[in-house]
């Protein structure tokens, strides 16, 4: 196999190639992959198999293509697997952040505490975006946030279709290693730094929603054969509530099982079908590829799909957009929900080039 550079990657960024370099958690191996082809798939459900390459799903299935990146998947020379960033920054808040709470996101949150007080909701997920001036490399952005989050799925991906997009995401979806599958429910979010870590009641009912949600779906599809959980998981400088569930299920209903699962509670909401279109109506934000899934598909029994979170979007060549956002319950209260978002937008904004 052909080894491939940094000097690769920064030519292809140069010519605005279609390309993905990923790394996947608790991995020292970074793959690049350069599109020959980008296949745009408007009916994934309709899927009988899962074409192999680098896949970028939406939010919503029905309003944005699926993207399929394919081409040769190349692991960068290890000589330059390394990054000289070392981990040792603390979260910093970034000057150009937000600190009061801005009208759109007011305005949400109270049509969407409406709907879930009203009882249409079990629960909702609100999330905004933001705007940033930066100068930033994207491909050093990359480096950094892989030796930062060893343990989150990091990827730095240029399209066409989509243009580009940077994440450091710490949920899967649903991956399959050939003899199970396995999704996970991550839900509740605190700093790391609070201690000792004692979950709200309110984080609680949360994550048991996702679960209750995934338990229910997947086994629909197969026969659930161990389950872990809650924990405290760590993720960056957050820790977040984690339950991880596994299962058996017949490879031709890979797609049907995505489909189903996707959007989870975690990024949408419960009913789902109502809250995906609930969200759709009345989010100031266009989500687009936020809270999508995406990850390298080998075949139906090798695949690692993760869901789009910790993420930003280049709207120009020196602007970006971070996204966030946060479940919400009847009881949510609007200032710790706008911190929550926060919070996670310095995942990104903490790494040293921003």
């Amino acid at each position: 196999m052909r080894s491939v550079s940094l000097t690769d990657l920064r030519e292809w960024l140069a010519d605005d190639s279609d390309f993905v370099v990923f790394r996947h958690p608790n991995s020292d191996v970074i793959w690049i992959l350069k599109a020959e082809s980008t296949l745009s798939i408007n009916a994934f459900s309709e899927l009988t198999e899962i074409p192999s390459g680098f896949i970028f799903a939406p939010f919503d299935l029905n309003n944005s293509p699926v993207l399929i990146l394919q081409g040769e998947k190349i692991a960068l020379s290890a000589s330059e697997q390394g990054c000289s960033f070392s981990n040792t920054s603390q979260p910093i808040e970034n000057s150009n952040q937000r600190n009061t709470i801005c009208q759109d996101y007011e305005k949400d949150f109270s049509i969407f505490k409406q709907a879930l007080q009203k009882g249409d909701f079990q629960k909702l997920v609100l999330a905004r975006g933001e705007e940033f001036s930066t100068q930033a490399d994207p491909i050093l952005l990359f480096q950094e946030a892989c030796v930062a989050y060893p343990n989150s799925m990091v990827y730095l991906l240029n399209n066409q279709h989509c243009g580009m997009w940077l994440g450091a995401t710490p949920e899967v979806l649903l991956e399959n290693d050939g003899s199970q599958l396995h999704t996970i429910a991550l839900a509740g979010t605190m700093p790391a730094a609070q201690q000792p870590c004692v979950w709200s009641e309110k984080n609680r009912r949360e994550q048991s929603i996702v679960t209750d949600y995934l338990r229910k779906n997947i086994g629909s599809f197969g026969k659930i054969i161990n389950e872990h959980g809650p924990y405290t998981y760590p993720s960056a400088h957050l820790v977040h509530l984690k339950t991880d569930l596994y299962l058996q299920a017949k490879k031709e209903h890979i797609t049907q099982l995505i489909c189903s699962i996707h959007p989870t509670p975690a990024v949408c909401g419960i009913p789902k079908s109502e809250a995906l279109q609930f969200i759709n109506s009345h989010e100031s934000l266009q989500r687009e590829y936020y809270a999508g899934f995406l990850g390298y598909v080998d075949s139906d029994e090798s695949f690692r799909l993760f869901v789009n979170l910790r993420c930003m979007k280049w709207t120009t060549s020196t602007t970006v957009r971070l996204i966030a956002g946060g479940g919400l319950l009847s009881d949510s209260i609007l200032e710790q929900e706008w911190n929550e978002t926060k919070m996670k937008m310095q995942t990104l904004l903490r790494l040293p080039s921003f």
